[in-house]
């Protein structure tokens, strides 16, 4: 180990200040260090508003392709753990761990199909739902932690989970069921913490406020509803077609939402519309929000789009097919996305296509950044794909790191601790 030490200058500091701080540089250059981890990808959309950012680069160009065979089709979003395993489910009604260089290393056999996509909680337990009616809990080695029914009557059939769940930063799981209920369960134990019915039919995943305090998901009945974190409605917001995907909540608090219907809608924290787009051939998937508030999303007809925060269409990219894929954002503001006829694009921030791939079957699921360029998404026929560039990109390393201030020298000392190279 080695001790990077960085001087930062700083304004009128006391004497009392500057002791108390050296006093605190030396314990803490003595004492172990703690890690501080940031999750690669961990749910589907990566972060509880569901923008679609990641916290990495993507690849700069398509160099190398690790092509998994699952054997069965692929509609669950990958989410990627701290080590760069991708976590999924498949249509053969098993839950995998892949890693980062293309091994299986493990699955865990639900009682259906698992169209869910997982979320990591910063433990790295994997929550997941499958159309058996049951959450799943799993630790990073594959073992079941608890599984909960969604059952709302003692002794009465379960209901098929589609949507992806969701941790709040309470610590609750969130997720629908097609039954129509909102659950929210305990994330150590499984065990529900309030319940609520829409009254419809549910598909959709739910995104979180950027304070924690309130959720919000879409319904078939075209309804996009706020909730509380203690499951109380706040507001309802009629669209005129079901909305089946996630919103996502941009940094001012508005909401967007696509429909069924094919517009575009950019709702107030309030439930008041602000404006919806143009109609557009039906809109399969969510949107991304990048981090000026831009809004991006693909269409039926092939179409990637890119909206202002006040409506207002920036660019178009046209692509062959039908784009069921929700477009990720890399740290770079660049897009990635697939769609049906097999082909994975990137796309800059101004619409401007830097490179293209054909994976030989359609991108049945969202694309997911990890460390070093790498994307991860899954196929229609069964295949599950990494790719990279061949580069290796200096991420910061997660560092333990004490800042301390000095009133007798103007000076801040930075003290870093780092794997020494040597």
């Amino acid at each position: 180990m080695r001790t990077l030490i960085q001087y930062i200058s700083l304004s009128k500091w006391s004497k009392i200040t500057a002791l108390a701080g050296l006093m605190t540089c030396l314990i803490a250059m003595q004492a172990p260090a703690v890690t501080m981890v940031d999750p690669l990808f961990p749910n589907y959309r990566g972060d509880e508003q569901r923008t679609g950012r990641a916290l990495r680069n993507g690849p700069a160009a398509p160099t190398n392709v690790i092509r998994v065979d699952i054997g069965k089709t692929i509609h669950s979003s990958p989410a990627i753990g701290v080590d760069g395993t991708a976590y999924f489910g498949s249509t053969d009604k098993n839950i995998y761990a892949v890693s980062a260089t293309g091994d299986i290393m493990w699955s865990y056999l639900t009682g259906n199909i698992v169209m869910s996509s997982p979320v990591i909680d910063p433990s790295g337990n994997i929550y997941i739902g499958s159309l058996d009616g049951y959450m799943y809990a799993l630790d990073s080695s594959g073992a079941l932690k608890w599984r909960a029914s969604t059952s709302v009557v003692p002794g009465s059939p379960t209901t098929a989970v589609y949507s992806s769940p969701i941790v709040t930063p309470s610590g609750s799981l969130v997720f629908a069921a097609l039954n129509g209920y909102i659950f929210s369960l305990d994330v150590e134990t499984g065990a529900e913490q309030w319940r609520y019915n829409t009254g419809t039919t549910m598909m959709a995943s739910a995104a979180v406020s950027g304070d924690g305090e309130y959720l919000y998901i879409g319904g078939t009945d075209g309804k996009l509803r706020c909730l509380s974190s203690d499951g109380q409605l706040q507001w309802e917001h009629q669209a005129i077609d079901k909305i089946n995907t996630a919103p996502a909540i941009a940094d001012d608090g508005s909401i967007y939402a696509t429909s069924a219907d094919g517009y575009l809608y950019c709702i107030n924290p309030d439930g008041s519309l602000r404006w919806k787009t143009a109609s557009f051939p039906n809109l399969l998937g969510s949107p991304a929000i990048g981090i000026d508030g831009t809004a991006y999303f693909g269409t039926y007809d092939g179409y990637m789009l890119a909206i202002s925060t006040t409506g207002k269409r920036l660019w178009t990219f046209r692509t062959a097919a039908t784009i069921k894929s929700s477009p990720v954002i890399d740290i770079s503001g660049n897009l990635f996305f697939g769609n049906v006829d097999g082909m994975v694009y990137s796309v800059d921030s101004v619409g401007q296509m830097r490179w293209s791939l054909n994976v030989g079957s359609e991108v049945s699921t969202t694309t997911a950044i990890g460390d070093n360029g790498t994307l991860y998404f899954g196929l229609q026929n069964g295949t599950f794909c990494i790719i990279n560039d061949g580069l290796i990109y200096h991420t910061p390393e997660p560092s333990a790191f004490v800042v301390l201030l000095s009133g007798m020298s103007g000076v801040a000392l930075m003290v870093r601790r780092r794997k020494s190279k040597g």
